[in-house]
């Protein structure tokens, strides 16, 4: 959750970061990455930590709608943030 109360953020194995309105059930902001997704966890009201496959870890910004990504190991999914 973040520190906005009617807010939400998920990500899937479809590939998909989701920001959703719990308020009015709406989607907010959604970005696609080239991967599945398994974790994320907000870093502040704007920036987002997400952990993907193969040890990546990305970096969202929504207010600019880019991202950065680090390579964490060449291990297995990043889980847990």
């Amino acid at each position: 959750f973040s520190n906005i109360s009617n807010e939400i953020i998920t990500v899937s194995l479809d590939k998909s970061f989701v920001l959703s309105n719990l308020t009015n059930k709406t989607v907010l902001f959604r970005y696609y990455f080239n991967e599945p997704l398994f974790s994320c966890e907000y870093i502040n009201n704007s920036t987002i930590a997400i952990g993907g496959n193969h040890g990546k870890l990305y970096i969202l910004d929504i207010n600019t709608h880019t991202h950065k990504t680090f390579q964490c190991s060449n291990g297995p999914p990043v889980s847990s943030l």
